[in-house]
């Protein structure tokens, strides 16, 4: 493989094909130049006389073909980096995208587990103020049947009992608010990881259209690994 699956950094393969396909270049274009010279200097000795017609034009095919290859191979050896390098993009791309996709199912997980906190936790209390209401109304109930001066002591467990609610409502209240703020804060950071890996994806695919800058970092890539390089293809 020409790069590691985990943190996609190119593998010594890799860095061979790419010093390999680099060398091919560098020797196509020195060839492609000296084929050109030769053009040139069989055209100033065929005006020279040194040749006759038929050897120059056949002297001259021949070296056409040979510039033609040359260049060709220059051609195809830089678009064959150029893809290595939009595979490789391609590769960390998808890596993202299934980070992405990871991401989001890991938050569609924790906010339902929220929601179904909160339902449990909502129908809990409902159920324990209902009680409360039918335990209030059965003290009352058994209140009359006495027929006793209470005023003192109602009017006190009206006040407590308007107190304990009082302290419910305000930790539902900030119940609810911490639930909330924690799906908000889930929101926004799963946009913020979309849009920086988007951005990340975007950057690559514009770096790519680019293929003097690929052929130039490839080429630097290569240099800089050519001990590992030139191991590699001994090996081989």
């Amino acid at each position: 493989k020409f790069w590691n699956a985990d943190d996609v950094t190119w593998t010594n393969e890799g860095l061979a094909t790419i010093g390999l396909y680099a060398h091919q270049m560098e020797n196509a274009k020195v060839q492609a130049e000296k084929y050109e010279k030769e053009i040139n200097q069989l055209t100033i000795d065929y005006n020279k006389g040194l040749y006759s017609e038929s050897e120059y034009y056949e002297k001259l095919n021949e070296l056409k073909d040979g510039q033609y290859g040359a260049i060709k191979l220059y051609e195809d050896s830089g678009k064959a980096i150029h893809d290595l390098a939009k595979d490789h993009a391609d590769y960390v791309k998808e890596g993202i995208e299934r980070e992405i996709d990871a991401l989001d199912e890991l938050i569609t997980k924790k906010k339902e587990a929220l929601n179904e906190d909160k339902s449990s936790r909502d129908y809990k209390r409902s159920v324990e103020e209902k009680q409360k209401e039918i335990t209030d109304l059965e003290l009352q109930i058994a209140a009359l049947a006495n027929n006793r001066d209470a005023k003192s002591m109602g009017e006190k467990a009206r006040l407590e009992a308007q107190l304990a609610t009082a302290k419910q409502e305000l930790e539902d209240l900030q119940y609810d608010h911490s639930v909330d703020a924690q799906l908000k804060a889930l929101d926004a950071y799963g946009e913020n990881f979309r849009k920086e890996k988007e951005a990340i994806i975007e950057e690559q695919e514009k770096y790519l259209e680019d293929e003097d800058a690929v052929l130039k970092d490839m080429f630097d890539l290569a240099q800089v690994n050519s001990d590992e390089i030139g191991h590699t293809l001994l090996a081989t």
